[in-house]
């Protein structure tokens, strides 16, 4: 809970929402294009580079024909989740989102 505008509490978790279905998950990765996103709050600690350079090793290791693409992609601001989503589901066969900070 923060503080919101108005002094009050502003709970984290949203009043209605949808559940959705997860992708389905491809049996191999070898020669597909892998986005590698970093969606950390601070992109200047070094976190989502950090943890995004294991799963790439990790995936070159597995898959050595695999195409990681390195995206950023800020969590403040606006944002369309959903075309974004689209968008990337078009250029890659899986993502891998490091967020947080």
């Amino acid at each position: 809970m923060v503080n919101g505008p108005d002094g009050g509490l502003v709970s984290p978790i949203p009043r209605s929402g949808r559940l959705l279905s997860p992708s389905p998950r491809p049996t191999s990765l070898a020669g597909a294009k892998v986005g590698l996103v970093d969606g950390m709050v601070n992109p200047k600690s070094g976190w989502g580079r950090g943890i995004l350079d294991a799963v790439d090793e990790e995936l070159k290791h597995r898959w050595p024909r695999v195409e990681a693409v390195r995206i950023s992609r800020a969590q403040m601001g606006l944002h369309e989740p959903f075309r974004w989503a689209a968008a990337m589901a078009a250029k890659h066969a899986a993502l891998v989102i490091a967020v947080g900070d």
